[in-house]
């Protein structure tokens, strides 16, 4: 028995060898692809925000490998005590405000370029018994949820980014949130002076505990 299976091994050594060989290039193969995709991926922080009534101004830094472009910002709205109320996430372009020699970067951050300016109004919208609204900033999507009768609300706003293998990177804007979704402001728009500033000022913390069933967001929507 065991001089068949040592003549086996003898005979088929040439064969194992190459199935080794193989599965060896095949691992390396992924591990290289993987490498080389990393080395396209952006790496997005915000180094820091301001707001100046509805308009939004971040800082953007990108530490990674890759193009981060498309810069935008996604916002969302809860109303967690109206009913037929559905959130919808909200796609708004950001203007880079950092000058670049290079027009068609206006909406990019380049591999390790840090501190670049981005700029926009972020929109708001919602559903309300099955119909759609939005609004091209949030004091007028605040009155509007007032006349509702809608008294409060909890938003996010993310920083939206895709790189060059056709995905994407999602940062919220509220501090500090580590993944999508798990904090947001809640603001009383019962005061119909309000707008984005006010509200973020006068805004308290979301506590996932206590709303557990607000929208994490997907980028690719």
């Amino acid at each position: 028995m065991i001089d068949t299976a040592v003549a086996w091994l003898l005979n088929n050594a040439a064969a194992l060898a190459s199935l080794w060989l193989t599965a060896t290039l095949v691992v390396l193969y992924y591990q290289q692809k993987e490498i080389l995709r990393v080395e396209k991926l952006p790496e997005i922080e915000i180094s820091s925000r301001s707001l100046n009534g509805d308009d939004l101004e971040v800082v953007l830094s990108n530490y990674g490998h890759g193009l981060a472009k498309n810069v935008s910002f996604h916002t969302v709205v809860h109303a967690p005590n109206a009913e037929k109320f559905e959130p919808i996430l909200v796609n708004t372009r950001a203007r880079r405000v950092t000058e670049n020699s290079d027009t068609t970067l206006e909406q990019s951050v380049r591999p390790q370029e840090a501190q670049v300016t981005f700029r926009g109004t972020p929109n708001l919208g919602y559903q309300l018994e099955d119909e759609t609204h939005r609004f091209a900033d949030f004091s007028t999507g605040f009155r509007h949820l007032n006349k509702a009768d809608i008294d409060s609300v909890w938003f996010q706003i993310y920083v939206v980014v895709d790189d060059q293998l056709g995905g994407c990177q999602m940062k919220p804007l509220f501090w500090p949130a580590r993944n999508p979704g798990d904090i947001a402001k809640e603001v009383d728009v019962s005061d119909d002076r309000i707008d984005l500033e006010t509200g973020y000022d006068l805004g308290g913390m979301y506590d996932p505990e206590e709303m557990p069933d607000i929208l994490t967001p997907d980028c690719r929507e």
